[in-house]
């Protein structure tokens, strides 16, 4: 009975409530689907099926009407569904479309920014209408409505994103996950439509992608697929793709530490120095990135891993992640708070970004403590100190 169920609900009068004529499959495959074609369990499916023709619900149509015991098609009729789906308990394809349809009704009164507030009633009652029938409904599953309403309220929490960060750091603080949003490419469909092309990409409120290879400078050498590349003794930096670092099949490295850099200039600056050390440009790390530190790590005397990077929340979590993807016991190299008069106040969400973070994070705990306490982000920028006083490692004469 359960398997005819679904089998109605993927006809088009359980998908769209269109359907005219009775559904009116042969018993042999409803028999078949459910796995109960022979024996005892045959005997025991067709014992439900006269169940539920005597209490009205479905019609058994006999093979010939010479010999009612035996049946060649079960018919459903759409006025039946609601009837026959309570008889089973479960919960009609008409009244799942009626609650997504009241789903939508009810984003329609949910806080947007002002300036997507009539895109998004609109929309929202397009697809409440649209529910109904269950036309044009992608990227939403008709029997995943928790799903859909988690949608919708994240959809929501990305049209109010503000400033500009990488994609996974924007993921990881709205959806508990840093690949999310690059998993679920529907949702950015989604925002599109949900704003009449106002933001058509997360690119448009600030959500920046994750850049696709890796920038490094220092004393390295590495063997890709069978030819050795030497970067040694280079000036300036180098960029490697993200298909160069996945055919990398060994690796040679000099330096007594490897400093991951968040930001492009202090990563430059301190490239300039030449120091000796293996410096890599992290920002939010995208595969290559991490591909290149396992790589490192792996190898039989890795270098020390040290991480340089900006005393805000998103700062931080960087680190965490970096820690927690690469599964590297990273250091902080001068990751303190400092303190700034006219530094910009800490949101709610930054907060809450905090107090998760200091349960992972007891190196620095006392820094994300300070900045709490402070209520501000501090002077936190990497660029606002001063340049390194020295050209060999720690860089800093304090």
């Amino acid at each position: 009975m359960l398997k005819l169920a679904e089998m109605y609900e993927e006809s088009a009068a359980g998908r769209h409530g269109s359907g005219k004529l009775d559904f009116q499959p042969a018993i042999e495959a409803v028999l078949a689907v459910a796995g109960c074609a022979e024996g005892e369990a045959r005997e025991l499916a067709e014992r439900d099926l006269r169940a539920a023709r005597e209490a009205g619900v479905i019609t058994l149509v006999a093979i010939h009407r010479r010999d009612p015991n035996h049946f060649s098609k079960v018919r459903l009729a759409p006025e039946n569904e609601e009837a026959f789906f309570g008889y089973l308990g479960l919960t009609s394809p008409s009244a799942r479309r009626a609650e997504w349809s009241a789903l939508f009704r009810e984003a329609d009164a949910w806080p947007v920014p002002e300036r997507f507030s009539e895109a998004w009633r609109a929309f929202c009652q397009r697809r409440a209408e649209a529910a109904l029938n269950w036309r044009g409904m992608k990227p939403f599953s008709r029997r995943e409505i928790q799903a859909g309403r988690e949608t919708l309220l994240l959809l929501t929490r990305v049209m109010t994103w503000e400033g500009k960060h990488l994609i996974r750091w924007v993921s990881s603080i709205l959806c508990g996950n840093s690949k999310y949003l690059e998993e679920h490419p529907g949702l950015e469909k989604l925002l599109d439509e949900a704003t009449a092309g106002g933001a058509p990409s997360y690119e448009s409120l600030g959500i920046l992608p994750v850049p696709p290879g890796v920038m490094f400078h220092g004393p390295l050498r590495l063997r890709i697929g069978s030819e050795w590349h030497e970067y040694r003794n280079l000036r300036g930096h180098t960029e490697l793709s993200g298909d160069d670092v996945e055919r990398i099949t060994a690796c040679e490295c000099e330096a007594l530490r490897c400093l991951t850099v968040e930001n492009k200039t202090p990563f430059r600056s301190l490239a300039a120095l030449g120091s000796g050390e293996l410096l890599i440009h992290t920002s939010y790390a995208n595969d290559a990135t991490m591909g290149l530190l396992r790589l490192l790590s792996a190898m039989s005397s890795p270098p020390e891993f040290w991480h340089f990077g900006d005393t805000d929340p998103s700062g931080f979590h960087i680190l965490a992640d970096l820690r927690e993807r690469s599964g590297i016991a990273i250091r902080s190299f001068r990751m303190g708070f400092r303190s700034l008069a006219s530094a910009v106040k800490l949101s709610e969400r930054e907060r809450g970004l905090i107090e998760g973070l200091m349960a992972k994070m007891p190196e620095e705990r006392a820094a994300l403590e300070a900045m709490l306490d402070a209520g501000t982000k501090g002077d936190f920028e990497q660029e606002s100190l001063r340049p390194p006083t020295r050209a060999v490692w720690p860089f800093y004469g304090d």
